[in-house]
Formats: C-alpha cells, sequence, structure tokens
C-alpha cells in the first residue's frame, strides 16, 4: 500500500512538461556506456537550485527526491556526497545539499526524451529514465485517509477453497500551486 501511494505522491508532485512555472531540466554530465544516459552533475544540481531560486522558492523547506541512477552518479562525482550519504531506511533521507533536504526514492516518474512526463505504469521506452525532483514543502498537500480490509474465509468459497483478502486505503497527495517544482530528467545520447 506504501509503495503504491508513495509512486502516485511522487507523480503527481512532478510537472507534466517544461513551463516557466514548472521548469524540467536535463543531466548534462559524462555519458553512460551502458545506457546513453548523461549523469547528473554537481552542477545540474546547481542548475536546479538556481531553478527554485528564480522561481522564488524560499530557502528552507526545500526538498529534493534523487532516483536511484540520480544519487549513485552524485556519489561517483562529489566526494562530499559520498561523506555524507547516509540514507535512512524508514524515511529514504540520504542528507543536506545545497540547501535542500534530500530523500532518495525509487518509483520517480519517467520521462520522454523531449521532456514529457509519462502516464503512470507505462514501461520505459530508448532514451527514457526516471526523475529527479524538487519542491517546497509548504505548497504541496497530503491527505492520508482510513485503510479497510476485506477478507474472506475458504470455508465460504464453494468454488475454489480459497481464502481472499483485499485492502482499500485513500490517500491523496498534490501540488497546491505547480510553481514551486523543478524536475531534474537524464538526457541521453544515441552514441
Amino acid at each position: 500500500i506504501n509503495d503504491s501511494k508513495f509512486t502516485k505522491a511522487a507523480h503527481a508532485l512532478c510537472a507534466q512538461q517544461d513551463t516557466a512555472k514548472t521548469p524540467v531540466l536535463k543531466t548534462t554530465g559524462e555519458r553512460d556506456a551502458t545506457t546513453g544516459r548523461l549523469r547528473l552533475t554537481m552542477a545540474d544540481v546547481v542548475a536546479l537550485k538556481s531553478a527554485m531560486d528564480k522561481l522564488g522558492v524560499p530557502a528552507e523547506n526545500r526538498r529534493l527526491v534523487l532516483c536511484p541512477d540520480h544519487a549513485n552518479d552524485l556519489l561517483l562525482a562529489s566526494q562530499t556526497f559520498r561523506e555524507q550519504y547516509n540514507i535512512d531506511r524508514a524515511t529514504g533521507k540520504v542528507g543536506k545539499l545545497y540547501g535542500f533536504d534530500v530523500y532518495e526514492y525509487a518509483n520517480t516518474p519517467l520521462y520522454t526524451q523531449a521532456g514529457k512526463k509519462k502516464n503512470l505504469g507505462v514501461a520505459a521506452g530508448d532514451g527514457e529514465f526516471n526523475c529527479s525532483f524538487a519542491f517546497y514543502t509548504p505548497r504541496v498537500f497530503k491527505a492520508t485517509g482510513s485503510t479497510k480490509m476485506y477478507y474472506s474465509e475458504a470455508a465460504t468459497d464453494p468454488e475454489y477453497q480459497r481464502n481472499k483478502i483485499n485492502f482499500r486505503h485513500y490517500f491523496l497527495c498534490m501540488p497546491k500551486k505547480e510553481d514551486a517544482g523543478v524536475v531534474m530528467m537524464s538526457g541521453y545520447k544515441a552514441s
């Protein structure tokens, strides 16, 4: 249940495409020989910070959520990031970087090479990778509702004699206004 709701929250917090109020930036590092993905550099993180500054987002309460590829890129590139990298498995929090509270999450949205967010559950194509994203925490909200369990015993299932269980959970996470978030998608070079 938690995996599903966090994946949907990450998808909702990322911009559909690049606009003046919802920048979608591309990584500029060296090309990964296997995938063609351009690595995230510290300069890219500074560009992300600069985009937040240009949007007028206050310096406090900024959160950066890195996909595993981007977190690994920074571990390879920056000794400072490597030294402070100590992920708290309970919260996903890594540490602080350039004023951001840094988290790592694996199920961030996919973006096409043209910079458009793909629908939830759609597989990645060539040159399409998970993104990282930053947002201003007071500009987003979440509402967690109740969880209800449904259960049917094998004794009451004459056709298959099986126990069945299911859950319903209400959860919503969205930006209050789409003007305080930036996405960092991976650039791509075929060869």
